[in-house]
């Protein structure tokens, strides 16, 4: 009779501990899939560019390749003139604009103006680097990274207010504490 009696606690206490974590476990997914889109939504994001962003990188693209065929063409020498081109002739190429463009904040962000941004779950630190620079948050990608790897810290998912400027500490400061509720932050990205 007590073998029994202990068989059937032992099963009693397994059944409700089960039951326990199944719970967590559901809770754990349902605050995930808050800070998702909807799947149709996730295939839609993308980086998105200015005009100002797009003209700049096709003549940088432009000047890349006269520079090429430049290249190529004084490397052939003497040996074979070099090959005429049916189309106008391109300009020669002008300088980039600057030796590192991670430096320079992006031509659209409006300085002091909070901007919030949305970091997706299991992004790496470079796709979240070039994310808050092209909001204008950050100014150096590559410091921005080394602080984070060093730190040891993990970025949160989910949604962030961050104002133009804000040194690499503070940024990762905000990135690694609680995101933004998503209806709040959509609501602030409806007022701007």
């Amino acid at each position: 009779m007590l073998r029994n009696r202990n068989f059937l606690v032992g099963l009693g206490t397994g059944m409700i501990a089960g039951a326990l974590l199944l719970q967590v476990m559901i809770v754990g997914e349902q605050s995930q899939r808050a800070l998702t889109l909807p799947a149709e939504q996730t295939s839609e994001v993308e980086e998105t560019y200015t005009q100002a962003q797009l003209d700049e990188m096709v003549s940088t693209a432009r000047a890349e390749g006269a520079a090429a065929a430049a290249q190529a063409a004084a490397s052939e020498g003497s040996s074979s003139p070099a090959p005429q081109s049916t189309s106008k002739p391109s300009p020669k190429p002008s300088p980039k604009p600057s030796s590192k463009p991670e430096t320079t904040p992006a031509a659209d962000v409006v300085p002091d103006k909070p901007v919030i941004v949305r970091i997706i779950p299991n992004s790496d630190l470079t796709g979240i680097a070039k994310l808050l620079h092209s909001n204008g948050v950050l100014r150096d990608q590559a410091a921005f990274i080394k602080e984070m790897e060093q730190s040891g810290k993990l970025v949160r998912a989910g949604y962030f207010e961050l104002k133009p400027g804000l040194s690499t500490s503070e940024v990762m400061k905000v990135i690694t504490s609680t995101p933004l509720d998503p209806d709040k932050a959509k609501q602030r990205l409806a007022k701007s």
